[in-house]
């Protein structure tokens, strides 16, 4: 099984899509009897498509390399992480994407749907919790190291579908600073999101930063 987020950037000539590809996507990679989920988020300006893929539980991105438009068949390559050349053929319909991932002389197949829920759920019962899968530490401000400020910065947020925090609110903050530098951190967080049932969805979080000099 092979694993791989890409950045990508995609310029057409001359073909334009049915419909604007800008937003979020969710699907799964099949390989193998083996399903791993992931996030794709597009934004489309005129013939200009570009955004970012991501397996759920991977921080690493990796860029596309020829890519290309012919109707409604997206195309593009990318080397994994193991230097292996991944050959992605995707056919765009409406609100869906599907096609065929090749990695050698084995395909892989690829589907996924644009996403649109908006809801927020807790977790509890059949809606799971995110998972921290990258973590990036706090800086102090100049203003807390000088006045040898400590402390817990806590912060009520929204995991979304892509695993990245969103909607952040300060709950008991620290001053001097250190809030902004908190949220400043928690923003480069990657998580796997949460999920109902066998869908990932928004949930809430609370998340407290350590301030320690």
């Amino acid at each position: 099984m092979f694993r791989l987020c890409l950045l990508f950037s995609l310029t057409t000539t001359g073909v334009l899509l049915a419909a604007d590809l800008s937003g979020s996507w969710r699907g799964v990679l099949e390989r193998d009897g083996k399903r791993e989920s992931m996030s794709l988020t597009l934004r489309q300006q005129e013939q200009e498509v570009s955004g970012t893929l991501v397996f759920d539980g991977e921080v690493k991105r990796m860029p596309v390399e020829k890519p290309g438009l012919n109707g409604d068949l997206l195309t593009f390559e990318v080397h994994d992480a193991g230097g292996r050349l991944i050959k992605f053929h995707v056919t765009v319909t409406g609100e869906r994407m599907a096609g065929d991932a090749d990695v050698g002389d084995q395909t892989s197949k690829i589907q996924m749907a644009r996403t649109s829920n908006t809801a927020v759920y807790r977790v509890g019962g059949d809606v799971s919790a995110p998972v921290l899968v990258h973590k990036v530490e706090p800086q102090y401000s100049e203003e807390a190291r000088r006045a040898k400020l400590e402390g817990t910065v806590r912060l009520a947020v929204v995991i979304n579908p892509n695993g990245d925090a969103t909607n952040i609110r300060v709950i008991r903050g620290l001053g001097s600073g250190l809030d902004e530098k908190a949220i400043d951190c928690v923003k480069q967080w990657k998580f796997k999101p949460g999920y109902k049932g066998d869908q990932p969805v928004n949930v809430e979080a609370t998340i407290e930063v350590n301030f320690r000099q």
